[in-house]
């Protein structure tokens, strides 16, 4: 197969079932292999990010080991009004706290990583590149995640978004 600069590779939600994205993602840094375009959405968009950095193993730490440890799914965080997934621990404490996102390699590199949310106020879907504020790339990676009705509404730019 030939990567060029019109090859892409769009990365699905679905949830836990994404874990298996993961695999294939870190094969593909175990073997250098980069697409000039990643587009994602939830799941897609989470895992995503990660490949983007170039770090082999993050999104499968969040997704298994941080995931047993904190077990940040569950209605005990919906009755405490953060969803039935904390996006808060998920997407603001946990990347600070265990294993950063290396923002650096993320905004030097020249492939294009988008992510797609649903905007709130029209319905429509809205596409997202950030290569300088990393306080707006989280933002719209957790807008990306975020389940309707099941987790808090994210705002990006001020404006209410979901996956």
């Amino acid at each position: 197969m030939e990567i060029d600069s019109r090859t892409g590779l769009v990365l699905e939600g679905g949830g836990m079932r994404a874990i298996f994205t993961v695999g294939v993602l870190d094969c593909f840094m175990d073997h250098d292999i980069w697409f000039p375009y990643t587009i994602g959405v939830s799941a897609g968009a989470s895992n995503g990010i990660s490949y983007a950095s170039r770090q082999r193993g993050r999104s499968r730490f969040s997704n298994i080991e941080l995931l047993e440890k904190y077990d940040y799914i569950g209605f005990r965080h919906f009755l405490r009004g953060r969803g039935y997934i904390d996006m808060k621990y998920l997407f603001y404490i946990y990347p600070e706290k265990y294993y950063p996102l290396d923002y650096e390699t993320y905004f030097k590199s020249s492939n294009r990583f988008v992510m797609v949310t649903s905007n709130c106020l029209t319905g429509k879907a809205e596409y997202f590149e950030e290569k300088q504020d990393a306080d707006r790339l989280v933002d719209i990676c957790c807008a990306s995640c975020t389940l309707p009705v099941l987790c808090p509404v994210t705002y990006v730019d001020g404006v209410p978004m979901v996956d």
